[in-house]
């Protein structure tokens, strides 16, 4: 796993997981009052979040 930011400065970690034969997809998670989840927009500011927003 990666840890990885928002413009906001809010942590993320991802993982890449196997989507298929030769390919690989980035599972983003944050860590919230009820574990990790599984997230598509920063909790914090409320942007979407992909591998590429994020630095």
């Amino acid at each position: 796993m990666q840890e990885r930011y928002c413009q906001c400065g809010a942590a993320f970690l991802v993982a890449y997981l196997r989507g298929g034969p030769a390919q690989l997809r980035a599972h983003i998670v944050a860590a919230g009052k009820s574990g990790m989840l599984t997230v598509h927009r920063c909790p914090c500011c409320g942007q979407p979040v992909d591998i590429n927003s994020l630095r």
